[in-house]
């Protein structure tokens, strides 16, 4: 006879980390009695593990889904790819590099995150994709209806 499972997951969700970091996700599982996110761990550029972090319900202020534009980042993006395009005349491999890293910044300038407020006015971000705002927008929904006990 099969073990009933103590709780049923009544949604989970997958998100890009970020727009340049499409090949590693972020996880969100909501489930009866919490929310679990795991999301990746960076040292510079590499994954180096995951970060767990586990909120129960009553602990959940208010969450939500924000974007915000950085022109720092934006600038400094187009600077990066003027100089990759200024130093592909000396050298090719260096100018490539520029450009990949100038084209990263560019399309980080705008950060999108899943923000979590617990009880003690703690603000926690977790970093999602700006091309996967609407889809995490549509996952916070959920939550929140299920918080408010719509559903």
């Amino acid at each position: 006879m099969p073990k009933e499972p103590l709780e049923k997951n009544y949604f989970e969700e997958s998100f890009m980390y970020s727009n340049t970091y499409f090949f590693i996700k972020s996880y969100f599982q909501f489930t009866k009695e919490k929310l679990e996110v795991k999301v990746p761990k960076l040292l510079l550029f590499l994954p180096i593990g995951k970060i767990h972090d586990s909120y129960s319900f009553d602990d959940i202020s208010e969450i939500k889904v924000e974007t915000k534009p950085y022109s720092t980042s934006f600038f400094l993006g187009i600077l990066l790819s003027y100089w990759a395009f200024d130093t592909f005349n000396k050298s090719l491999v260096w100018g490539f590099l520029f450009l990949l890293i100038g084209i990263s910044t560019i399309l980080n300038a705008y950060r999108t995150s899943i923000i979590i407020t617990n009880k003690s006015e703690e603000v926690i971000n977790y970093p999602i994709s700006f091309f996967e705002r609407s889809k995490g927008e549509a996952f916070v929904s959920k939550i929140n209806s299920m918080l408010n006990g719509k559903e």
